[in-house]
Formats: structure tokens, sequence, C-alpha cells
């Protein structure tokens, strides 16, 4: 088992309030602990931030106060205004002031505060993470939560499950009010062609042969529908994760196309396609001639 112990405070970067974390970047390290590095030099990132070279920002930080890696973060400490070299801009959610990184040891020195704000502990390979959480919460307190990976995963997926619930409802009203879009196109583009379809029969053609037909046509406009749906709701969304989300929040996500979703959208609109035009198919197929030629 190994801990390490990690601190937020509010600090002061020239009159500008952002958040500074003292964090155990050699223990963490040590252990695996995963950064997405947005930009910089990810090698060693970690280690290099132990060793005193510089500090991470996120990436609501750079986008505050434009800087980057290379560039130098001053922050107020009680003895004065201190530069930190940045090494890297990295993914963090926590606020959106900005955060800057640095290691925990430095945070003690420069700010003389020894305090912890959470800790981190790593169960050893053959340890059943669920009774470590038991054991520390009978060892500090139950007043005091322990949470382990997975615990903590799960509940911020439950909240952004519920912060979402109103678009997976917009969502569903979207897709089924298209759905009834492409059945309404089918049955009045089949009826509107009613003359033409009589003459094909007029010609020779069999009502089987008819239907097939429509039904093709049909298969074709959803899949054609489907594949623009896909293609123009891909480019929206990414223009949505990666413009307007951070413009109005501050925050950087990450951009993950739904290929399952996709590949299932396509087909699914040629079945409501070919389902909605079993019908109108059949009628303008057994239109008696007389009566289909005369309609203007």
């Amino acid at each position: 088992m190994a801990v390490a112990g990690h601190r937020a405070a509010l600090g002061d970067s020239r009159g500008h309030p952002v958040v500074i974390i003292g964090y155990d970047a050699a223990v963490s390290a040590a252990h695996g602990a995963r950064i997405t590095v947005i930009n910089g030099d990810e090698r060693d990132l970690l280690l290099r931030v132990a060793r005193r070279e510089g500090v991470m920002v996120s990436d609501t930080f750079s986008r505050r106060f434009g800087l980057g890696p290379g560039d130098t973060v001053f922050l107020s400490t009680p003895d004065g205004e201190r530069g930190f070299p940045i090494l890297a801009v990295v993914l963090d959610y926590s606020v959106d002031l900005g955060t800057v990184v640095l290691d925990a040891s430095a945070y003690r020195e420069f700010w003389g505060d020894a305090s912890v704000t959470s800790y981190e502990v790593w169960a050893a390979p053959d340890e059943d993470p669920r009774a470590l959480r038991q054991r520390v919460s009978e060892r500090i307190g139950y007043a005091v939560p322990v949470l382990t990976s997975r615990d903590m995963r799960a509940e911020f997926d439950g909240q952004l499950d519920h912060a979402m619930s109103i678009a997976y409802a917009t969502e569903l009203a979207s897709g089924v009010i298209a759905l009834f879009s492409v059945v309404n196109f089918i049955v009045v583009a089949t009826h509107d062609r009613r003359r033409e379809i009589a003459l094909w029969g007029a010609i020779g053609t069999s009502r089987r042969t008819i239907e097939r037909i429509l039904h093709c046509e049909a298969c074709l406009v959803g899949g054609l529908g489907g594949l623009f749906g896909v293609l123009l709701g891909g480019v929206t969304s990414y223009l949505v994760v990666r413009g307007a989300v951070p413009l109005v929040s501050g925050w950087w996500l990450e951009y993950r196309f739904p290929g399952s979703a996709a590949l299932l959208a396509v087909p699914i609109t040629i079945a409501v396609a070919a389902v909605s035009a079993v019908l109108p198919a059949r009628r303008a197929a057994r239109l008696p001639l007389v009566e289909a030629l005369g309609t203007l």
C-alpha cells in the first residue's frame, strides 16, 4: 500500500484567483498515475514535476491566461511573487478558475502550508480495494468520505447522466420526430406518384415488381437520409464539443465519435423506410388503372 497526500488551495496569479495544487508527484508517478496531457511533453512529466523542474497547468488556466509550455506562471507566496516554468497543459475538470499543479514539497516550502486536502491510496496488487476502504474508514472515522476510484467514477457518471437527462429526452424526441418524418415522406411521395405507378402497370409491369421498386426507392431514401444525418450530426457535435463547450464553460472535452450508434443509425432508417413503404406501395400497385390515370 502507498499513500500520496495532495493539497488544493485558492491562490493568486498577478491579481487573478487560481487554484494551486500541491501534488505528491513522486509517489503518484511510482504507482502509474495517469495525466492527460493536452500540450507539452508527457515523457516523465510527473517525475520532472517531482524534481521541481516546473509545473503543470490546466487547460482552463492556459486558455484564460494564454500561457503554455515554455512560459512562466507567477504566483503570490508569503515571501513574495515567484515564477514557475510551465512544463505541460493537462486536462482538469475540477474548477473553472484554472489550476496550477506543482510538487507537494515545493508547495509546503514556498507557502508554509503542510495541511492536506485529500489522500490518494494505492492498494497492493493482491489487496481488495473495498476491504482497504473499510479499514481506512475505520481508522480515520466515517465522517471523512473514503471512495474507491471505481466508486468515484460511478458517482461522476451518475451526476453527468442526471445533468444530461434533459438532453437525452430531447434526443429521443428528435429521433421519434425524424422517424415519423421518414414515414410521412414515403407515404406522401407514393401517393403523389399514383399516375406514374399506374403507367408502369399499363406497360406490363407486374404488381409485385412495382412493390419491389417502391420498396427499393424507400430504402434508398432512408439510407441517404440516415447517412446525411450521421455526417451532419458528427460535424455539428464536433463543433459543439470543441467550440461551444470551451467557450461557455472553459472546459476542454475530448471528442469521441459514437461509431456504434452511427453504424446503427443508417440500418434503422432503412428499416423504418422499408416498413413505412409496405402499405403505400401495395395500395399504389393495386390501384385501378382508370382511377390512377385520371389523377392529376
